[in-house]
């Protein structure tokens, strides 16, 4: 993704050195570059009213920690609600497709999907210039300290049979998941990329594991604040989390029936066998040791500088559709 301000090769310097790969010279030689920043916050005003959303056509959109596997699941029930009218036609993103030279495990769909009037789609982490066209969205959000902490554990923790995530022990080359080539440099180069991103992690301790993992993310970050930014006044784009669905899944599916034009009590009737607290999953809500220090150590950091921002405008949009569809606010402001 070009056309940022920064490179990620400075965000290097705000890692503590490893004892592994001996990355101590280069990050030391790193620290005297200007501080910049991990992503922007849009410069949008959020609007407190907006048209309802329109048409038959819906998509869910979410992105890598963000909801990807409740995703498919909600897609995959939708499918089999007559009162949507919508044909069970499931375009996915091809995750964990090698894309060189970066050797990333998935990436950013760009491509316009066939504008239908009765279909129901999956993008898998959309790119902050995938052309929506007239489809409902359903857009998948994660508050950025949150992804990183939810990554960092489930990356470090995951076994050697990981099916599609089994990238993350891969060594020959190194290998990452939605990263870009300077993310992937500044992650392996010490390496000469014969090192695993789970040996890096497990090299290093929590508070140096953190901010691996807010390099590891940063592209799924610039994405999901751009489009943010460029859907925050759109009326048929309604912007939900993880976070609303442990806090309220019935009223969360509610609300979404209400923004999809579905009959409400079956389409919540149908998607209860999805509700977080019936199912057990190594990508639900994860809880580290000692996880508020480490959410603290993220939040003071300057290259997250655009978080309280970007947390404004999320906050004006959840109270905005609280209003409109009834949804519940994780935020719980006002």
């Amino acid at each position: 993704m070009h056309g940022f301000i920064y490179s990620l090769a400075s965000l290097a310097a705000l890692i503590p050195a490893l004892s592994a790969f001996q990355l101590t010279a280069r990050l030391e030689s790193l620290r005297a570059e200007p501080q910049l920043k991990l992503f922007e916050a849009p410069s949008v005003k959020v609007e407190e009213h907006l048209a309802p959303a329109r048409g038959n056509w819906l998509v869910s959109a979410p992105y890598h920690k963000t909801g990807i596997v409740y995703s498919r699941g909600l897609v995959q029930s939708l499918g089999h609600l007559s009162v949507l009218e919508l044909l069970p036609l499931i375009h996915v993103n091809a995750s964990f497709e090698t894309q060189l030279p970066t050797n990333a495990r998935g990436r950013f769909w760009e491509e316009a999907l066939e504008p239908s009037s009765h279909r129901l789609d999956i993008v898998e982490a959309p790119a902050s210039y995938w052309p929506r066209h007239d489809a409902k969205l359903l857009h998948w959000y994660r508050d950025p300290v949150d992804l990183i902490l939810s990554a960092y554990k489930y990356h470090r923790s995951l076994g050697p049979d990981s099916g599609d995530e089994s990238w993350v022990s891969d060594s020959s080359p190194s290998a990452c998941a939605y990263c870009d080539a300077e993310s992937y440099q500044v992650l392996f180069k010490d390496c000469d990329y014969q090192c695993s991103y789970q040996d890096l992690l497990l090299s290093a301790n929590d508070t140096s594991g953190v901010m691996l993992e807010a390099v590891h993310s940063s592209a799924t970050l610039k994405h999901m604040a751009a489009n943010v930014g460029r859907w925050a006044n759109e009326p048929n784009v309604l912007t939900l989390s993880m976070e609303h669905l442990s806090y309220d899944y019935n009223s969360t599916m509610k609300c979404m029936a209400e923004f999809m034009g579905a009959n409400e009590t079956e389409l919540v009737e149908q998607l209860q066998a999805l509700d977080l607290k019936r199912t057990a999953s190594v990508h639900s809500s994860e809880q580290l040791l000692g996880q508020g220090a480490l959410k603290l150590h993220l939040e003071r950091q300057p290259v997250l500088s655009e978080l309280a921002s970007l947390r404004g405008i999320i906050s004006a949009i959840y109270v905005r559709q609280s209003q409109m569809y009834g949804c519940p606010n994780p935020l719980g402001t006002f």
